[in-house]
């Protein structure tokens, strides 16, 4: 490995305050369909983050020292362009703004090989104590160090919005009962958020198995082109949920869901609500 490639994998920043690194597509990472989910692009997200804080001098370590740490309370991704085992990603994040106990964390994934944008993702972070899960103030050195990039977080979609739709009556909802796994938890102690991702992709892929009998375009299963989660709880190893997905809206290339993730003993505590965009496969 040359000098260069070294700096590429060790990550550094740009003097326009932007963190750089590559990483490379691991063999057991896309799905069946060869892609990188959302939940396995998110984590990309999340690696990136860690690097850049510990390159400005905040490593896991710090954190741990002063009991505090980061959570995620909002993210919004959106998926490019296909990227499978062994390609070369580009990771890039940078800081848009702090407020007093939260930030705007934005991400940039490129195929290294075609230069192809992968995925943009935005993240509220929260600053928390790790004991009470409250907020706490950003420290003052944190803001002091890690530098503000005036970039745009993720390009406005308003063609989105405006699809021409229709009610999806003939579609009904569906529900899956879950549990978390231990295996699901991060050092928090709680289910990592990227695995809300893979939870709700999943219960996308069985409520298009369901309409298929409905509406022929769910036999190709359709591919998500953008995920915003919003966080409102946690869920701990050995909890039982239930995700529920509801079509908002549904038009010629694709459909809007909305996802409910509730505890399976208390349908009235939300843990997160999603919105998820899918195109179809085939025309």
């Amino acid at each position: 490995m040359s000098e260069a490639e070294a700096d590429l994998t060790a990550g550094h920043y740009l003097p326009s305050g932007e963190f750089v690194m590559r990483a490379d597509v691991r063999a057991y990472e896309p799905g069946a369909n060869g892609r990188l989910g959302p939940g396995n692009l998110l984590r990309y997200c999340e690696l990136v983050a860690n690097v850049a804080s510990a390159a400005a001098g905040f490593s896991p370590a710090w954190y741990a020292a002063r009991s505090e740490g980061w959570v995620i309370f909002r993210q919004t991704i959106e998926l490019n362009a296909p990227v499978g085992i062994g390609q070369p990603l580009d990771l890039m994040t940078w800081v848009h703004n702090f407020s007093r106990v939260a930030s705007l964390r934005c991400y940039r994934v490129t195929n290294a090989t075609t230069g192809a944008v992968v995925a943009r993702t935005a993240t509220t972070w929260a600053y928390v104590d790790r004991q009470r899960q409250m907020p706490r103030r950003i420290p003052p050195e944190v803001q002091a160090r890690i530098p503000l990039v005036n970039r745009e977080p993720l390009p406005p979609r308003p063609q989105w919005e405006a699809w021409e739709s229709h009610a999806a009556p003939d579609l009904p909802p569906t529900q899956v009962e879950w549990w978390a796994r231990g295996y699901e938890a991060d050092s928090l102690k709680h289910v990592n958020n990227c695995v809300y991702a893979d939870w709700l992709s999943e219960a996308a892929r069985l409520a298009f198995a369901q309409w298929a009998a409905r509406d022929p375009r769910f036999q190709s299963p359709p591919l998500i082109r953008r995920l915003t989660l919003n966080y409102q709880r946690s869920a701990l190893p050995g909890d039982g949920v239930s995700i529920s997905t509801t079509p908002e809206r549904i038009g010629r290339r694709g459909i809007v869901l909305n996802h409910t993730i509730t505890a399976r003993d208390d349908p009235a505590m939300a843990i997160m609500t999603a919105t998820a965009w899918y195109l179809f496969a085939q025309p």
